[in-house]
């Protein structure tokens, strides 16, 4: 009892921060700051700022789901994967660590990161001695550290079912870039890796376990933008450009300059880059007018521009979290940006109420399709206020759900249902029956209006284009009605549309309704 009693007080004893240790602040953002140095060349940019006033609170607040996409290159995973860790890991408020990356070889990377920092930092062996240093013990795939917090790395996909330490769960799961180039092209990958996220990472902690979510938005379904639109979870996006120069005219007549060189020796590009740039001192306060951008002294707005300049695709991607490719889709970006776009609660004041439905289940379905529940309001300004139900669901829960979620509708916005749309010939194969079943069960009044399109859905789609221009849509910020408009963002090339569809039908029932023209 005595040895065990002793080996308590050595283990407390190690814990406690020593004499020379008061010398460093505990505090997670001066700590980083004081012992990773090397690291701080530009000031913070508001991803660190807004980092550094959200991490701290999660040692204090267990159970805490945290999912921020980020520029590439904003040093997310320097302050996160690497100084983060390794505050929570030495001062034990996270005893075990699990980081995952979307390959063995980027999670091994992370690893080596911290190994080096551990083993060769001098301010952090000075101020953590017997800690760090000598006594921890780094390899590929694990780092002890000498107050017995455990740091293990997975990839993507790995088997985590059931892995522990000892006893213990992981306390602190952080996911940083969990997919890579070719989940782009691959829908069947990306399904695959948010089923192993739902089924076995955010299974394998318990109620006090924190997960972090890291990356950048490579394609509109990827893994953390699903993410971000999930209840449960504290999100933000942040983009290099926050707010784009009022005079966008210059600037595109800037890109002529910039673009046009006269030959295509390097000299002749430099002589047209140093063009553009006069271009742009010429007009420097007029070109600069209106932006904002999140890292001012990392990449100023000249830098930005730039890659703006040579690949707008990219840049939307890598720089602003928007994958839509501006060159493939419909509508531009400025359609579903603006003060009013997103609702939460439901006006008063209802003048109709209508749904609509595409099963996905139809002859021209892809696979993977969603079935869509959408539904419409309007009120008596003109606007349409819109929520979307989006799921993968099979044909004997599409029915419940449904009446579900009318039911649901009616009580929210306190009317009854004017009308619910379907295609007609998805309708009477495969719904009709259950659908009328379900709602004589849930004692719902089912208005149901069948339209047999015979024009294309491509053609059918843009017909929303003048609402969209004339911000008449009000959308219903839930996980469901995100998607949908990331699907209206990125078509027609997204890889689904049923979104889009099914909103396409359910105002035009209500514009037939509206009028009295609607026929059953």
């Amino acid at each position: 009892m005595r040895l065990v009693r002793r080996a308590h007080r050595e283990m407390l004893a190690l814990r406690a921060p020593r004499r020379h240790e008061q010398t460093v602040p505990r505090d997670f953002p001066a700590w980083r700051l004081e012992l990773f140095v090397h690291y701080h060349t530009f000031p913070n940019s508001r991803v660190h700022d807004y980092l550094d006033a959200e991490l701290p609170k999660l040692n204090k607040q267990r159970g805490q789901r945290l999912c921020i996409l980020a520029p590439r290159g904003a040093a997310k995973s320097t302050q996160v994967t690497l100084e983060y860790v390794l505050h929570s890991a030495i001062m034990h408020a996270e005893p075990y660590i699990w980081i995952m990356s979307d390959t063995q070889p980027m999670t091994r990377q992370h690893l080596h990161n911290i190994g080096k920092e551990v083993q060769g930092n001098e301010k952090l062996i000075k101020a953590h001695t017997g800690i760090v240093g000598d006594t921890a013990r780094v390899t590929a795939d694990r780092i002890e550290l000498g107050n017995g917090s455990v740091i293990v790395g997975y990839s993507t996909g790995q088997n985590v079912r059931g892995q522990r330490e000892g006893v213990a769960r992981p306390s602190l799961i952080v996911l940083d870039d969990p997919e890579g180039e070719s989940d782009i092209i691959s829908p069947t990958r990306r399904d695959r890796n948010i089923n192993w996220l739902n089924d076995a990472v955010l299974k394998a902690g318990d109620e006090r376990t924190n997960t972090i979510v890291l990356g950048t938005a490579i394609c509109p379904d990827c893994l953390v933008l699903n993410v971000a639109g999930r209840a449960g979870w504290k999100s933000r996006i942040f983009r290099a450009i926050e707010e784009w120069p009022t005079n966008m005219e210059r600037w595109l007549e800037w890109r002529n300059v910039y673009l046009f060189a006269v030959g295509t020796s390097e000299q002749q590009k430099r002589e047209a880059m140093d063009r553009a740039r006069s271009f742009y001192d010429a007009h420097h306060d007029e070109m600069d007018f209106g932006h904002s951008v999140s890292w001012p002294e990392r990449y100023p707005l000249y830098d930005l521009m730039q890659e703006w300049a040579e690949n707008e695709r990219s840049f939307a991607q890598e720089r602003q979290n928007d994958p839509s490719n501006p060159e493939a889709t419909e509508w531009p970006a400025s359609f579903f940006d603006w003060d009013g776009f997103w609702f939460t609660d439901w006006p008063e004041e209802m003048k109709l109420r209508c749904a609509s439905l595409d099963p996905s289940k139809g002859m021209d379905a892809k696979i993977g399709d969603y079935s869509a529940i959408v539904k419409l309001a309007r009120c008596g300004q003109g606007y349409w206020w819109v929520e979307a139900d989006m799921q993968r669901r099979p044909v004997t829960k599409i029915a419940r759900d449904t009446i579900i979620l009318l039911s649901g509708f009616e009580r929210e916005t306190n009317g009854r249902l004017d009308g619910f749309v379907v295609e007609s010939n998805q309708f009477q194969t495969l719904l009709k029956d259950p659908l009328v079943a379900e709602a004589e069960k849930q004692n719902l009044h089912l208005p149901i209006y069948e339209f047999n399109n015979l024009v294309h859905k491509d053609v059918r789609i843009r017909r929303l284009t003048s609402d969209l221009n004339r911000r008449l849509f009000r959308f219903r910020r839930t996980p469901g009605t995100m998607l949908l408009v990331e699907q209206m963002k990125a078509w027609p090339g997204s890889a689904h549309d049923d979104g889009p569809d099914a909103l396409e039908m359910v105002r035009r029932l209500a514009i037939e309704l509206w009028h009295g023209k609607a026929k059953r």
